[in-house]
């Protein structure tokens, strides 16, 4: 969590689901907000934290 909060970014939303045939193993969906210019320093971040991770989508903020 520490890696979003030093990047300036807002986590809105955290959402955990269990894999499928991995007892107590689980994927984690989390939805924030802020810069994602700094996207690079995040994944170099996340590369040595976690298994795997992927980015699902960057959603334009309309000023609201």
């Amino acid at each position: 969590m520490s890696i979003f909060a030093v990047a300036g970014l807002n986590m809105v939303k955290l959402e955990s689901r269990p894999i499928p045939g991995k007892n107590w193993e689980y994927l984690f969906f989390a939805d924030f907000t802020g810069n994602l210019d700094e996207l690079d320093d995040i994944v170099r971040d996340l590369t040595q934290t976690a298994s795997s991770f992927r980015v699902l989508g960057n959603y334009k903020n309309n000023g609201g």
